[in-house]
């Protein structure tokens, strides 16, 4: 089962590169790729593709304290998301998806709102602050659009402390200009003149103090991506169907040891998408 957010190595383009116009082999192609796919994003450590939008409503009400809720469509919602409940003019709150069964959805936490049904449920995502700086937020999955922010005064904060910020308060950067060509913006700064109606026009503290919802990830995976892609496929494939060359295994933590194909230039340019720690010296 595939588990990576990117379609990097696709069958189509592995049986393209290798000249196989037959089905016999496209289950183990398709495995393949699926394992490659998912080793690209923890080489670089986020995801190189858009993330899937999650935009769908509740189908039925749900009351204050209910841990399961059901939606109209659960498609995209993976274990791990933040999905927001409710339209950030109104009562809303998000939630820690734990589990997906169907279009049955477990949060990690209890609600703190009754929600009735047709409810409108949103991606949301949660960003972590920098202690050392409170004015700018840093957002390495990447965004490529934002509909709305919020931020709150505690990393533990109620879904009544949350604020809404004006939107001519924060900025996306890096600029179109000042950023590589086909790259999402990876920063939101907070203006240092705020307007009147900014209840909190700074960032207080690191853990889960920004929520955002719109479009995030990258805006189509990168040709150079898919590439290096195709290029580690094609040459696990042609180990394997030599009696014995390069093996290509998947350790029990995950690892693989794929990076044995990597030219010098595809190792360095995974490094360049790869996320970068960010250190205070």
């Amino acid at each position: 089962m595939a588990t990576a957010l990117g379609t990097y190595a696709t069958l189509t383009g592995l049986k393209s590169r290798l000249a196989i116009s037959n089905s016999t082999d496209d289950g183990l192609l398709q495995t393949l790729c699926d394992q490659i796919n998912g080793w690209i994003e923890s080489y670089t450590s986020r995801p190189l593709a858009p993330l899937p939008n999650i935009d769908t409503t509740l189908n039925g009400g749900v009351s204050i304290g209910a841990t399961s809720v059901t939606l109209t469509s659960a498609s995209g919602v993976s274990i791990g998301d933040a999905l927001m409940l409710g339209p950030v003019s109104g009562t809303h709150e998000h939630g820690i998806v734990i589990a997906v069964a169907g279009n049955v959805v477990t949060f990690q936490a209890p609600l703190l709102n009754a929600y009735s049904t047709a409810t409108v449920v949103v991606r949301v995502y949660i960003f972590d602050g920098d202690e050392f700086d409170s004015r700018i937020l840093q957002a390495p999955i990447g965004i490529i659009s934002l509909t709305s922010l919020e931020v709150a005064p505690t990393w533990n904060a109620a879904s009544t402390q949350w604020s809404l910020v004006p939107p001519q308060d924060y900025l996306l950067r890096p600029t179109l200009v000042d950023r590589e060509l086909g790259w999402p913006y990876t920063e939101i700064h907070m203006s240092p003149i705020p307007s009147s109606g900014n209840v909190y026009p700074f960032f207080a503290g690191y853990d889960a103090i920004a929520r955002g919802t719109g479009s995030f990830g990258w805006p189509a995976i990168p040709d150079e991506i898919v590439g290096i892609a195709l290029d580690v496929a094609v040459a696990a494939w042609r180990g394997r169907a030599s009696g014995g060359g390069e093996q290509f295994t998947i350790g029990s933590t995950g690892e693989r040891t794929f990076e044995r194909s990597l030219s010098y230039q595809g190792r360095k340019t995974l490094m360049r998408y790869s996320q970068k720690a960010v250190s205070i010296i």
